[in-house]
């Protein structure tokens, strides 16, 4: 009688991707161990599955936050390529650095990854790696050599990039007051734009860029003529978090114009909610969302270069929008909205909205009961094309439907549902 190691390997491939299916939620962490340690477990089940589950699942998803570690791993999969070379290397499609030390000499308890151990791990999964997560620390900087490495990465799709600025010694400050290192002469950097210039030219298949953990004022303002959209990748999809009025976002604007001709989906959330210091013993927690003004109009370039081309926005806050009156979105299809002050209804119903094919609403849970139900407007009354509402559900509390929601969408014959969905997944409804 035929069992379970009988099954084809494709069959084999489905069912253990539940099996190992991680949920952020579930875990309250992104921590990639959480899934590579089952992994590791089910090897022991079946001799004739170790080979198969180490090529496709074992290292499927790596994190290093230390640079000993992932030399240890490198070193470690190079001696077992030497000794078995007639094996499959391992697949690594989610790789994760979370601090690379981009310049200056670290301190002893530093244990940093450097560009070098980057380039050493691209090396052994530039065949497999498809999201590519890592945070620059000291400089927004990378050698010519690692960007090149970058660029081998043949299936690269997502690429989340951050940056930590640390005060760090030999930092000298040319005419133009932009800070760069004394480097060696010995080493090629791309500093700044032609950081970012380079980068983005060279990863040609790249779809989503992740910008949520790079402040928007260290993104390098890089004039239009720097960024030839036909040398830039087709990405469909940047996520950014709306700063403090204090930092600009002239950088961030001028990515989204060179970027025009192929954004599709854009994120913008608020930024990071956190405990800050003051003093010996007192922490101040700072809420990103209560930061965002009504009246801020650095948002504004942006959504005037992408009104007439933009598909799919999640924002943080409506507070975001609501100024902008004299928007039109022609082609927006999906809106999905996190927070928002008074009624959901006059945001839904201001007149940008009116003239765009909105076919998806997506609205937080904890939310709508934080906000009195809709009385005096009806909220979807000016979207005629919309055929689903979803509401984001609240883990913490529960969430149930208020009646006046449902009543609002089955008058409109439109569809509702419960569900945690993210953005590219919503455009796929």
């Amino acid at each position: 009688m035929p069992n379970f190691s009988d099954l084809p390997t494709e069959a084999l491939d489905r069912i253990l991707q539940q099996v190992l299916h991680v949920s952020g939620y579930r875990w309250y962490s992104d921590d990639k161990d959480s899934k590579a340690k089952p992994a590791g477990e089910l090897r022991l089940v079946c001799r004739q599955w170790s080979e198969w589950f180490y090529e496709h699942h074992l290292y499927k998803r790596l994190s290093f936050d230390s640079g000993a570690r992932a030399m240890h791993f490198i070193i470690h999969e190079l001696a077992r390529s030497r000794r078995r070379p007639f094996l499959r290397p391992a697949a690594c499609t989610d790789l994760t650095l979370q601090e690379v030390w981009s310049w200056g000499p670290s301190s002893s308890d530093q244990d940093k990854v450097t560009p070098a151990t980057l380039e050493a791990l691209i090396e052994l999964f530039h065949d497999t790696i498809v999201d590519l997560d890592f945070t620059l620390v000291n400089f927004l900087s990378l050698p010519t050599s690692t960007i090149k490495a970058l660029g081998r990465i043949k299936n690269l799709r997502t690429l989340s990039l951050g940056f930590d600025s640390r005060s760090i010694p030999d930092i000298v400050t040319d005419s133009s007051q932009q800070s760069s290192p004394k480097k060696p002469s010995y080493i090629s950097f791309q500093h700044g734009p032609d950081f970012l210039r380079s980068l983005l030219m060279a990863v040609p298949g790249l779809e989503y860029l992740d910008l949520f953990w790079i402040r928007s004022s260290d993104v390098p303002d890089i004039p239009r003529s720097y960024l030839p959209s036909h040398l830039l990748p087709n990405i469909t999809r940047l996520k950014f978090y709306f700063p403090p009025e204090d930092c600009p976002l002239d950088g961030i604007v001028s990515l989204v114009i060179a970027l025009k001709s192929s954004l599709r989906m854009l994120t913008i959330t608020h930024q990071p909610n956190m405990y800050t210091r003051r003093g010996n013993d007192t922490y101040h927690y700072f809420n990103g969302i209560n930061k965002i003004r009504v009246n801020d109009q650095r948002l504004l370039p942006l959504f005037e270069a992408l009104q007439n081309t933009l598909e799919g926005l999640s924002i943080s806050s409506s507070r975001m929008l609501t100024t902008f009156t004299q928007l039109k979105f022609t082609k927006l299809r999906v809106l999905k909205v996190k927070s928002w002050d008074g009624c959901i209804s006059r945001f839904l119903n201001l007149d940008m909205f009116s003239d765009a094919p909105i076919q998806l609403v997506y609205l937080k849970g904890r939310e709508i009961d934080n906000h009195p139900p809709i009385l005096d407007l009806d909220p979807l009354a000016r979207l005629p094309k919309l055929r689903l509402v979803l509401f984001q559900p609240d883990y913490e509390v529960g969430f149930s439907l208020p009646e006046s929601y449902v009543n609002a969408c089955e008058d409109h014959g439109v569809e509702y549902s419960v569900d945690d969905l993210r953005l590219p997944d919503l455009m796929e409804l």
